[in-house]
């Protein structure tokens, strides 16, 4: 019972609720309908419909214990095995893709009833089913395995490597069945290792026991975040998080906002009382603020002194226009705060204008 846009609304699955609970209240009342049930064909897809659309771990948590678990699981890798045969034979799995995700979920749910040592037979052992090889050869990476083979003796397959799992939802599946596989189990962990070793890691660092690049050891950095503002956690970028600032500065609300904050030196005053007692303005200091560096030495200092010259002289010209020097004032500590060899000198020499004035 769904919409047009396929997706089911409030009121069908409350309608659904309701008539599994009296399902369940029906069988309950009357035991043997269950059995008669059981064999019918549409029953069947019925119950295997709902585990997919409302999966539940409850029988895991509970450790409920299922009979003929192996047989099951015995079932369904020999029907991977198949669609892999099909594959590659035809190129074709001949099947759906929801129907491989399933069959791929059913067995990685059967594989958490099993103990370590059925895990080590079905996973890796000699004489086994080998699925933790088939999975990454022929069903996750076999463009990977051919390039592997061409590496090694210069030879490409006949046929092309398609795999078995070819959409996003059959790939997670695939992995998912890996990492049940090596779930308590130390011989299919160290053969998934192995081979993605071979296949990514071959003369590298990893197999020549060279020097490690910081790629090997460097933590992981938080990605791009889909919804918030971008640098909040960049690696110490912070370059993008000045960015964000100063556009969030240019609008107004926020910076009359800012601006408008009473703190330390919302008092013009307690600023001006050491300027008033210096005769004339101070020079500026040289760009680097080092009193033993006179003279600019290099070329880099003399770009360095022409930017701040250029700066120092828009600062000015801008609140001389300026015709509330309170707000201004504030303007420019706020800018000049990261800066305080810079910022002070200006900031002194542009009270002792405003003062003039």
């Amino acid at each position: 019972m769904t919409n047009g846009s396929h997706e089911p609304e409030m009121e069908d699955e409350q309608v659904c609720c309701e008539a599994l609970e009296v399902m369940t209240l029906c069988i309950a009342l009357i035991p043997t309908a269950l059995d008669i049930l059981n064999k019918e064909i549409a029953w069947q897809t019925f119950i295997i419909d709902l585990l997919l659309q409302c999966p539940s771990n409850y029988a895991y948590n509970s450790n409920i214990n299922v009979p003929n678990a192996d047989v099951l699981l015995n079932n369904e890798i020999d029907w991977l095995k198949r669609i892999r045969d099909n594959v590659k034979n035809m190129g074709e799995t001949f099947v759906e893709e929801p129907i491989l995700e399933g069959h791929l979920g059913v067995t990685k749910e059967l594989l958490a009833f099993q103990t370590p040592e059925k895990k080590y037979h079905v996973g890796c052992e000699k004489g086994g089913a080998y699925l933790v090889r088939e999975l990454i050869d022929d069903f996750i990476f076999p463009a990977s395995k051919a390039y592997l083979q061409y590496m090694k003796n210069g030879e490409l397959p006949a046929t092309l490597a398609v795999p078995v799992c070819s959409s996003p939802a059959t790939i997670s599946a695939g992995f998912e069945l890996l990492v049940a596989l090596a779930i308590g189990c130390v011989q299919n962990l160290k053969q998934i290792v192995d081979c993605l070793t071979e296949m990514y890691y071959t003369g590298t660092a990893v197999t020549t026991f060279e020097g490690l690049t910081e790629w090997e050891y460097l933590p992981p950095v938080a990605p791009r975040p889909p919804k918030g503002f971008v640098g909040l956690k960049n690696a110490g970028a912070t370059c993008y998080m000045n960015s964000v600032i100063q556009q969030l500065y240019m609008i107004p609300s926020i910076r009359n906002s800012i601006l408008a904050v009473e703190g330390t030196g919302s008092d013009i005053d307690e600023n001006m009382f050491e300027d008033e007692k210096q005769d004339g303005n101070p020079p500026l200091p040289n760009p680097f603020g080092d009193p033993n560096l006179s003279q600019p030495i290099m070329p880099v200092q003399q770009n360095v002194a022409d930017i701040l010259f250029v700066n120092t002289s828009y600062v000015k010209k801008v609140i001389e226009d300026s015709s509330n020097s309170k707000e201004t004032i504030k303007l420019l500590r706020f800018c000049c705060w990261e800066n305080p060899q810079f910022s002070s000198t200006v900031l002194s020499e542009l009270l002792w204008q405003v003062k003039e004035k």
